[in-house]
């Protein structure tokens, strides 16, 4: 399935970044690389401060080779040019909620707050656990790790 055949918003957490950074990821590294270009030119693309926040840790502490604090920097800066969601209170408490009627762990529940506010209608993760994926409220929850194998 084509990753970039959708014309509506879409909202990628943390680890798209990161792959789409990673060339030792290998095909989940190009499909990343590819879906973020996607998203960046098209205007579609969509993040949360919560997901910068993941991107600014894994900047320094989970990728490869290791980036010096300006790079990190400037990748972080580049990325608040996409639409952004800021949480609030009121949407730690909607994600509690949804923990309890969807089953799925705060994180997820958090990302999907931040696509219904941004009207979006897909979250990318670049995560393998299957558990998650599926739609929730109309918003289709999709892992690239799944759509390289097929």
């Amino acid at each position: 399935m084509k990753l970039t055949n959708t014309k509506s918003r879409q909202l990628i957490d943390a680890s798209v970044l990161i792959a789409a950074l990673d060339v030792s990821a290998g095909k989940t590294h190009e499909r990343a690389a590819e879906l973020v270009k996607y998203l960046w030119h098209s205007g579609f693309g969509c993040l949360s401060t919560t997901v910068l926040e993941d991107l600014s840790k894994s900047l320094l502490s989970k990728t490869p080779n290791a980036l010096s604090l300006k790079d990190a920097v400037e990748i972080v800066q580049e990325y608040s040019y996409w639409k952004m969601h800021r949480p609030n209170a009121e949407d730690f408490c909607a994600a509690l909620s949804s923990t309890k009627e969807y089953n799925i762990d705060f994180d997820t529940a958090l990302l999907l707050q931040s696509a219904k506010a941004l009207n979006c209608q897909t979250i990318w993760s670049a995560q393998a656990d299957e558990n998650i994926f599926g739609t929730y409220d109309g918003i289709e929850i999709r892992t690239l790790s799944l759509e390289v194998a097929a």
